[in-house]
């Protein structure tokens, strides 16, 4: 870096965090024939020769979008690293806080700009917006930025194919309100913490159900367009279905759920079979590279549909409902998990609990006790198809799952095929890090605003239950 003047060293120190954030993805991959990149130097010394170049100069007193970039992909890196959760968070919230320095927040900043920056800038704050909200839903921290500036427009952009992905990201994670969304974290954290169900007057509750199944039906309408990349279509299904999932938990957690066997209703306990089902059709056609290229969190995200599953397992019980195509999603599901685990993400007692839940639905329909509930569905040509997804990597490229060890779990038939990992060096404490998610409020139903003055158009709740 000798010679080199302030600009210079700032667009090395970021290209430097990029290829460390790069480096550092690529290895949840279980083959490389898709990315071919060099091996002379590692993520960590990426990550150092990026620190080293922000300290040759002062760059808070200098912020500028390359501080706020490199500030955003040292995020990327030590969230994809085990124990670097902390130094992420705070390099996301550096990030942000450059953003509101530079004013990406305020609609008044992009007035002297040029369509092409007022357009980079825009990705930019949403690409915060969208990681900070997963980051605060998953560590329940408070939310910082608002969805207060128009989205990214596709006519601005030269990669339309690859921007339409993103503003469907954005519509998912934009929400009314800062305000709003935290105290759907503060009602979240509240009845997990307490059970639950009784918190809410009858009034309250049916104000809830609304709000409940107006998410739902704003979840659903989303469309992802067939042309986009698969690994993009896999983040876009996978974040709408967990969220899905996250909502009929809210529903379940405040004993929302009525007593109604047909999966297609939201506030059924048999919701998460459609949510699994619904995201099984959709991803079938994807290859495990799409799932592994989002990272660890995509581990998480299916866990979330799984435990949902779990959860409308032990609903159905209750109410004495066929739980037949609840256990094959489940089981469908649960390959992936099993493929995709890894010791960063992965919290032991939720996958645990999965695992020995279809170890005893193994046993009890070989011993013939519940065997008049096998129907003869899709459900196993499902699998099949599933299984011969991740067969395909296992055999055809030689490799293992992703954290193999020598240690290895047997499934007792309820993985055909696949072997999973042991668990050892898993923090059951730990965190679900980076993806791009959080609880859909709202979609905007009129077409984007592209003007300046403009801003995003949200439709208004009724809010008087969180008062």
């Amino acid at each position: 870096m000798v010679g080199l003047d302030f600009e210079s060293t700032s667009a090395y120190g970021l290209a430097c965090a990029v290829a460390a954030a790069i480096a550092r993805q690529v290895t949840f991959l279980t083959t490389n024939s898709h990315i071919n990149l060099p091996n002379e130097i590692s993520s960590e010394q990426f990550v150092a020769e990026a620190l080293r170049a922000r300290k040759s100069f002062d760059y808070r007193l200098q912020v500028t979008k390359d501080s706020l970039l490199t500030a955003f992909f040292l995020y990327v890196y030590y969230v994809n690293v085990k124990g670097g959760v902390s130094a992420s968070i705070l390099y996301l919230r550096e990030a942000i806080s450059v953003a509101q320095i530079l004013g990406y927040h305020d609609t008044l900043t992009y007035a002297d700009k040029t369509p092409a920056e007022v357009h980079h800038c825009r990705k930019i704050y949403y690409m915060l917006v969208v990681t900070e909200r997963f980051m605060c839903i998953e560590d329940k921290l408070p939310v910082i930025l608002d969805a207060a500036v128009p989205y990214p427009s596709l006519g601005d952009e030269e990669y339309a194919g690859l921007l339409s992905g993103f503003t469907e990201l954005v519509k998912i994670f934009a929400i009314p309100d800062r305000r709003f969304f935290d105290k759907f974290i503060e009602l979240s954290s509240r009845s997990e913490a307490t059970g639950g169900a009784g918190l809410f007057d009858t009034r309250s509750q049916s104000v809830l159900r609304r709000w409940i199944e107006n998410v739902q039906t704003q979840l659903e309408k989303i469309e992802i367009a067939s042309s986009i990349p698969d690994s993009s279509k896999l983040n876009l299904l996978l974040s709408q279905h967990w969220m899905r999932s996250l909502a009929w938990h809210i529903s379940r957690n405040n004993g929302l759920l009525l007593k109604i066997g047909n999966s297609n209703d939201y506030l059924s306990p048999l919701f998460p079979v459609k949510i699994a089902h619904d995201f099984l059709a959709q991803s079938e056609d994807l290859p495990i590279v799409a799932y592994e290229s989002n990272g660890p969190g995509v581990s998480i995200k299916l866990l979330e549909i799984g435990t949902a599953l779990a959860d409308a397992i032990a609903e159905a019980l209750v109410y004495r409902f066929d739980t037949n195509q609840a256990y094959g999603a489940l089981d469908r599901i649960f390959k992936f998990i099993s493929f995709l685990k890894n010791d960063l993400t992965m919290p032991k007692a939720e996958y645990e609990r999965l695992y020995q839940l279809l170890c005893n639905r193994s046993m009890v329909v070989t011993s013939g006790a519940f065997i008049t509930e096998v129907s003869e569905d899709d459900d196993s040509s499902r699998g099949d198809a599933v299984e011969r997804r991740i067969s395909e990597v296992l055999n055809g490229n030689g490799i293992q799952p992703n954290g193999m060890e020598s240690n290895e779990i047997q499934t007792n038939g309820v993985e055909p095929g696949i072997q999973s990992n042991g668990m050892e060096g898993f923090d059951s404490n730990c965190p679900s890090p980076f993806t791009q998610m959080t609880l859909a409020f709202s979609i905007p139903v009129e077409p984007m605003h592209t003007s300046h003055e403009s801003s995003p158009s949200l439709p208004n709740f009724e809010t008087d239950v969180f008062m």
